[in-house]
């Protein structure tokens, strides 16, 4: 399996993963495809391979631009 695939496929049943991600100021992401640029980011990270593996122009999700700013924001896990 994909690890990509994997990865969000658990993000998915675990209930409430995705809100756990809150900005230091308490809110949650507005982002579309959130849950995606999060991943694309933990795998990118993990692995240590950058963004350019992950990222893909033509979905917004996985813009370098996109995972770059979730990857800076201040959050906490």
């Amino acid at each position: 399996m994909d690890l990509p695939v994997l990865l969000l496929e658990v993000m998915g049943r675990v209930q409430g993963f995705e809100q756990a991600f809150t900005s230091v100021a308490g809110g949650t992401s507005k982002l579309i495809g959130f849950e995606v640029s999060v991943a694309a980011c933990l795998i990118s990270e993990s692995l240590n391979i950058g963004y350019a593996r992950v990222t893909k122009p033509s979905t917004a999700a996985l813009e370098c631009a996109r995972l770059s700013h979730v990857d800076r924001c201040p959050r906490t896990p």
